[in-house]
């Protein structure tokens, strides 16, 4: 690949990641306003372009407000009297900055709040014309500027263009029923956005924002729900490779498929193993953005560690409250697993259950001699149910406690998970599935699926 080939491949990656943004979380209402995020902002950048030519004015004001959707992105609540994000100017400003965007796109979307509050200052008519939403957000956001800190703003090289853009701010916000104009799309900024990001300082595919990342740290876990979308995978693709995975015959050395009794006495699927290295589709899906975002968690490159699925059917048990990293032998001692919700994910049909907080090897969580964790301690936490839609991403730590119970209901609750460790504690693949294979052909006749005893059914030949 030539070098204008990788720029253009990775400029499109940047342009994909605001896409899948504005999509997914775009539509949403602004700020109390009559428009959605996305048509303010794609309001704002029409009006900007009617009176500047320059590439990096027209995208900052398209981008001004992209700090907010990244709070409805991690379904964060809603500050500021629910409108908006504290400090998304700040907060959008950073993500760019990770995304590979210029300087100046970067500081013309920080400062697009600093706008307000000067003209707040300087021409006090200017409050008395904003919005109420436009109001309550300045009480949050410093008032009007000081005589100091407006002597300051004025000096900025770019004071002219932040003051365009915050006019334009303000008119973006015309009803779509009452437009007498066309707005171009998005796809229109494609070529405009490839100008003004420097390709060479994007780091990979799915860029995670401060509040992913955040949040993880916090819960030890988190949620993603475009991060398919970003690689255009569809949920009936994942789906469809699943169904190829479970119909695998099975040979020895190779894939790991496992059965259970279910409740009603029938011989059901309960899981498929070490499946990546035999099918390509698995293979990509593991390789790109997922092991991407977990290395963007780990703050190093990861490398996968082994891969299941979970097939949960009508009547399929469920698991023990437990740990993962405690049932991998002692290879690695940091994991970061990985859910890929196949099925819809439900409280009825045994989602996932995690407990959040900042769990790390030295949690010292009590567990049984079969490696669950005893009934006291789990007692003593809270767990909260996470449902998924078929295409949702769970990351969670290994030594995060989590729990499911059985599938009562008529539905599937069929979930991929793909486990990860830094690449620095080495590449393990191999030597887990070794032992798996030795595991469960000397098996004694009692949880034949893990190296714990968190599978709550009855396992058969």
């Amino acid at each position: 690949m030539t070098v204008e080939s990788y720029q253009r491949v990775q400029s499109d990656m940047v342009f994909d990641r605001i896409k899948v943004l504005f999509d997914s979380f775009g539509g949403s209402n602004y700020i109390g306003e009559s428009v959605s995020i996305t048509e303010h902002s794609l309001q704002a950048a029409y009006f900007t372009a009617k009176k500047s030519s320059e590439d990096e004015v027209i995208i900052a004001s398209l981008l001004h407000d992209v700090g907010h959707i990244l709070g409805l992105e991690i379904h964060q609540k809603m500050e500021m009297d629910g409108c908006g994000v504290e400090e998304h100017e700040s907060v959008g400003a950073n993500f760019l900055k990770k995304l590979g965007f210029c300087d100046r796109v970067c500081n013309l979307t920080r400062c697009h709040v600093q706008a307000k509050r000067y003209l707040c200052f300087k021409r006090p008519e200017y409050y008395q014309n904003l919005s109420e939403a436009s109001k309550t957000t300045l009480k949050f956001q410093g008032g009007p500027m000081s005589v100091e800190e407006s002597s300051s703003f004025e000096s900025d090289s770019d004071f002219q263009n932040i003051l365009l853009m915050r006019e334009c701010d303000e008119a973006a916000k015309i009803p779509s029923s009452e437009l007498t104009f066309t707005v171009p799309p998005l796809e229109h900024y494609r070529s405009m956005m490839a100008s003004v990001v420097d390709a060479s300082q994007y780091k990979g595919s799915y860029v995670l924002s401060d509040f992913q990342k955040d949040f993880f740290n916090k819960n030890s876990f988190v949620k993603i729900e475009n991060l398919l979308s970003f690689e255009n995978i569809a949920p009936s693709d994942v789906s469809t490779w699943t169904q190829e995975v479970s119909n695998l015959e099975k040979q020895e050395g190779k894939w790991l498929q496992h059965w259970e009794k279910s409740e009603s006495g029938d011989k059901i699927m309960c899981r498929s193993e070490n499946f990546v290295n035999f099918h390509e589709n698995m293979r990509n899906l593991a390789m790109n953005s997922i092991l991407n975002v977990v290395s963007q968690l780990f703050g190093e490159k990861a490398v996968l560690f082994k891969e299941k699925i979970n097939y949960k059917l009508p009547g399929g048990a469920g698991f023990a409250a437990h740990q993962d990293s405690p049932a991998y032998i002692g290879l690695a001692t940091d994991h970061i697993s990985v859910m890929v919700a196949i099925d819809e994910a439900t409280v009825e049909n045994g989602c996932l259950q995690v407990c959040p907080g900042q769990w790390d090897s030295n949690s010292n969580v009590p567990l049984t001699s079969s490696g669950i964790i005893t009934p006291e301690a789990e007692k003593a936490m809270v767990y909260q149910y996470v449902p998924c839609r078929p295409g949702d991403v769970l990351f969670f730590g290994g030594y995060t406690p989590h729990r499911s119970t059985a599938n009562n209901s008529k539905s599937s609750r069929r979930a991929m998970f793909l486990t990860y460790n830094p690449e620095s504690q080495g590449q393990h693949h191999a030597a887990y599935y070794q032992a798996k294979h030795a595991k469960v052909q000397g098996f004694d006749g009692a949880h034949t699926i893990s190296f714990q005893g968190d599978f709550q059914g009855q396992i058969v030949e």
